[in-house]
C-alpha cells in the first residue's frame, strides 16, 4: 500500500577483511531508495571512495537496485545483512 515507501528497514554491515567496522553496525533507510544510498552511506562513513557491497556474502546489487525489494527477497531476520570491503571478494 502507500506506506511501502515510507517505511524503513534495518541493514546490518559486516566487514570482510581489514576494512574498518561501523558503529553502529546497523541503519535505518527508507525502502523507496536505491541501492546507491547505501554504498554512498557507507563510503562517507568509512571515508573511503571505493566500498564493495554484498548481499548475503554472494552478490553484488547494481546500484540502482530498490532497497525495499532487495529486503523483502533476501533479509535475514527482518534485517537485510550487507557486507562490505575495500576489494572485489566475490565473483
Amino acid at each position: 500500500g502507500a506506506h511501502m515507501n515510507i517505511q524503513k528497514i534495518q541493514i546490518k554491515f559486516q566487514p570482510i577483511g581489514s576494512i574498518g567496522q561501523l558503529k553502529p553496525s546497523v541503519c535505518k533507510i527508507s525502502m523507496s531508495q536505491s541501492f546507491a544510498m547505501v554504498i554512498l552511506f557507507l563510503k562517507r562513513r568509512l571515508k573511503m571512495d571505493h566500498v564493495y557491497c554484498y548481499i548475503n556474502n554472494s552478490f553484488a546489487p547494481s546500484p540502482q537496485q530498490n532497497i525495499g525489494e532487495l529486503w523483502m527477497q533476501f533479509k535475514t531476520n527482518d534485517e537485510l545483512i550487507v557486507s562490505y570491503c575495500a576489494s572485489v571478494a566475490f565473483g
